[in-house]
């Protein structure tokens, strides 16, 4: 059931996105999609600094970290206990939400460019 409702978001979303982006006029998709980019990464890099922060607070004292885990931090979550889990994740998955606010930003400002020309 709960693949049902994601399958029928996103059509809903595709479809009233398609038409959204038709009424609307190119300038403000592109001021629209610059908004959207400035306010996802003014959120998700903040946010996944301290990620990054909080994941290394939690398994550096016990040695826990793989070699360059900055680079694939996920590989270690499996690392985190229980008690530790809500903390570091929390951040991860604003920083997440965040960044997808920017690909879509990013997706605006592109049909508003493709428009303009």
């Amino acid at each position: 059931m709960l693949e049902l409702t994601i399958a029928l978001a996103l059509v809903v979303a595709l479809a009233g996105g398609t038409f959204v982006l038709a009424m609307v006029s190119w300038q403000s998709q592109i001021w629209g999609g610059l908004g959207l980019v400035v306010i996802g990464l003014a959120v998700s890099l903040p946010a996944g600094l301290w990620y990054h922060v909080k994941l290394w607070r939690a398994l550096s004292p016990r040695g826990a970290l793989s070699p360059r885990w900055w680079l694939f931090p996920t590989r270690d979550h499996g690392n985190l206990t229980a008690a530790e889990r809500p903390g570091v994740m929390l951040w991860f998955r604003i920083g997440a939400v965040f960044f997808g606010v920017a690909l879509l930003g990013c997706a605006l400002l592109l049909a508003g460019g493709l428009r303009a020309r």
